[in-house]
């Protein structure tokens, strides 16, 4: 049985070794409506370190910006919670992994009644 819900059947690497790099994203999709992604949309990355740092890259108003965060795996290994700090209270995101392979991480994350499905691609 596989894990992920648009994920492969069986990987032979672990999951963290699988999640750990430098992801560009591929595809936005925001209520089931597919974005059109500007060439710097492209550019937004992600990093995530086997430590459990993370670092979230982009481009805003033609600066170049890196978010510091944190993440780790639910103990069943089917989300990804990114932790941070804002305004000094500390705050968490959960990604639920719907595919993770070695050159494919596709992750779904809910906001009140929005939902939001990014694809990245490895780097």
């Amino acid at each position: 049985m596989q894990k992920y819900e648009e994920g492969l059947a069986i990987s032979f690497l672990p999951k963290k070794t699988r999640l750990v790099g430098i992801w560009k994203l591929k595809k936005l999709i925001f209520n089931d409506r597919n974005i059109i992604l500007s060439d710097v949309d492209r550019k937004n990355t992600l990093e995530f370190t086997k430590e459990g740092s993370m670092y979230k890259s982009f481009i805003y108003n033609e600066e170049y910006y890196t978010n510091y965060y944190e993440w780790e795996f639910t103990f069943d290994k089917t989300k990804v919670v990114i932790s941070y700090e804002y305004e000094g209270q500390p705050h968490s995101i959960e990604l639920v992994v719907l595919s993770l392979t070695n050159k494919e991480f596709i992750f779904e994350r809910k906001e009140q009644s929005n939902k939001l499905k990014m694809e990245y691609e490895k780097r």
